[in-house]
């Protein structure tokens, strides 16, 4: 049962009476004080019987004239400026995460002293300094653009829902994409920093492409987790959309035959419906 008026939710608990359970004050909305929830038995009690308790003890109180909406409806209302957060977000990983991507590509793939025949091997050695000089070249650009994504909109986004999360002694999903990517960018960073200390050989050859996968997936993530947040903001409101339609077809009033109305049919709001209650349906 929602209720509106100016009386406390202290002075509902004190003339509830049997079948009353609890009464609690819902978030204000417009300016407007919210609606007061009363959670009553209904085996026990009536919704008319209870508001006549309620009204005999002086409490200012009264059926809404709308119904209250549903959360997921408030959730909708506030779902296209987080869409547009996300969007910025995405788009902010994007760049970052197409240049570790090919990076790693190029780096995993085999160099041609790596493919050639043992015997033609050492021959193709004398130019692969020159070619593990640029892959390391190539290294360094992908933990540019790891570390880009982390400290753009993209990387924010996570980490600021990662600390919200934490504040509450939350572990979402957030928590984890903030902690893998961090993890795996200082990870990478530090292979990175290897290589420069390492000579020219396999060992080499074998921390690039750490290295290329390490950096390679803090930006990949970033950017296909908030893909998925996307299409999922996406199903929310056509599901919003939905039950607005839904919520528009709703009646807000009921044809109900109450005994002390002399047998006929009266309108009360839906609120007021109790159990064994005769109501009337237009065709």
């Amino acid at each position: 049962l929602h209720l509106e008026g100016s009386s406390a939710p202290e002075a509902l608990r004190a003339s509830g009476g049997e079948g009353f359970l609890d009464v609690q004050q819902m978030p204000s909305s417009g300016g407007k004080p919210g609606l007061l929830r009363v959670i009553y038995d209904p085996q026990q009690v009536g919704a008319r019987a209870l508001l006549a308790r309620f009204l005999a003890a002086g409490c200012d109180v009264q059926p809404p004239a709308s119904p209250p909406p549903l959360s997921i409806l408030a959730e909708g209302a506030h779902a296209e400026q987080h869409e547009l957060q996300i969007g910025l977000a995405f788009r902010s990983a994007v760049a970052p995460a197409a240049v570790a991507f090919v990076v790693l590509g190029v780096v995993m793939s085999p160099g041609r002293h790596e493919a050639a025949p043992p015997a033609a091997a050492a021959a193709a050695a004398a130019g692969a300094d020159g070619f593990l000089a640029g892959r390391v070249l190539l290294v360094v650009i992908a933990a540019v653009a790891s570390w880009a994504a982390f400290g753009s909109r993209a990387g924010r986004y996570f980490l600021d829902s990662a600390a919200k999360a934490l504040q509450h002694s939350a572990f979402t999903m957030d928590v984890l994409v903030a902690t893998s990517t961090s993890v795996t960018s200082i990870y990478g960073l530090g292979l990175t920093l290897l290589c420069f200390a390492e000579p020219p050989g396999r060992t080499l050859g074998e921390l690039l492409k750490s290295a290329a996968h390490f950096l390679a997936m803090a930006p990949v993530l970033l950017l296909v987790v908030l893909g998925g947040k996307k299409i999922e903001l996406r199903a929310r409101q056509r599901t919003a959309a939905a039950l607005k339609e839904l919520l528009a077809a709703q009646p807000t009033i009921a044809l109900v035959k109450l005994p002390e109305g002399g047998g006929g049919f009266q309108e009360l709001p839906l609120e007021l419906l109790q159990l064994h209650d005769l109501c009337r349906v237009p065709a």
